[in-house]
C-alpha cells in the first residue's frame, strides 16, 4: 500500500471488479471449486477492506450482480459469492465512515465475464424479445405519467 501512495499519491476510491463465474450442479460442486468462485469476490473483498483500512477513501464500489438477488441455475456460488458484497456493502457503510455500493449489474452484451457463454439461440431470442417488451412498457408509462403529470399541475412532493 504504501508504494501505492507513494506512486499514486491520494487514493479517493477503489473499485472492486474481481470475479469468477461458477457453474455447475451443486451437487456436484467440490468445497474447492465453491472456493475458487468465492476467492476473489470474498476474499478479495476482506483482504481490500483490511489494507485500505487506515485511508479515508470517499468510496468503494463493489462490483455484484444480479444473481444475488435472482439466482442463477447452477450458479450457487456464484450468487453467494455476489450476496457477500451486498450484504458487506450494508454492514460497512452502517458503520463506517466511507460510502460503500454494491453494484448488481446484469450480463453485458458484449463484455465481461458471460460474454463467451454459450447460449441457445431460443434464449437469446428470448431475453431479445423481454428487453423490448420491458422497455416499450417503460416508455409507455413514462408517457402516461408525463400525461398525469401534465394534468395535474404542480405537484408538491
Amino acid at each position: 500500500m504504501a508504494l501505492s501512495l507513494e506512486h499514486f499519491g491520494t487514493i479517493h476510491g477503489v473499485i472492486h471488479t474481481a470475479g469468477v463465474a461458477g457453474g455447475g450442479m451443486i451437487q456436484l460442486k467440490t468445497p474447492e471449486v465453491a472456493e475458487s468462485v468465492f476467492a476473489p469476490k470474498v476474499k478479495g473483498t476482506l483482504v481490500l477492506s483490511d489494507v485500505l483500512r487506515d485511508l479515508k477513501l470517499d468510496f468503494l464500489v463493489l462490483c455484484s450482480s444480479l444473481s444475488s438477488l435472482e439466482g442463477g441455475l447452477g450458479q450457487v456460488d456464484y450468487c453467494a459469492a455476489n450476496a457477500f458484497l451486498d450484504a458487506f456493502a450494508r454492514d460497512r457503510t452502517a458503520t463506517g465512515n466511507c460510502s460503500i455500493v454494491s453494484i448488481n449489474w446484469d450480463v453485458w452484451q458484449e463484455v465481461g465475464m458471460a460474454v463467451n457463454t454459450a447460449v441457445p439461440q431460443e434464449l437469446k431470442q428470448w431475453r431479445e424479445d423481454n428487453l423490448k417488451h420491458g422497455l416499450l412498457a417503460l416508455k409507455g408509462r413514462r408517457n402516461r405519467l408525463k400525461s398525469f403529470i401534465g394534468k395535474a399541475g404542480n405537484i408538491l412532493w
